[in-house]
């Protein structure tokens, strides 16, 4: 293992029940339009995130 560190390798590590998480934050100016895309991404990511905190209860 520190061969393989030392040759700077990667290393696939499996754990067990593992959950991560990142904290996601949309920032956007309210005086300019936003795309139909960005529109839908930020639909998009409010549901799933309402959809995470649901199943998380």
């Amino acid at each position: 293992m520190v061969e393989d560190l030392q040759a700077k390798a990667l290393a696939a590590v499996t754990l067990a029940d593992a959950s991560i998480q990142r904290e996601l934050a949309l920032v956007f100016r309210k005086d300019k339009a936003l795309s139909r895309a960005a529109l839908a991404f930020i639909d998009i990511t409010v549901k799933l995130k309402a959809a995470m905190v649901r199943a998380a209860d």
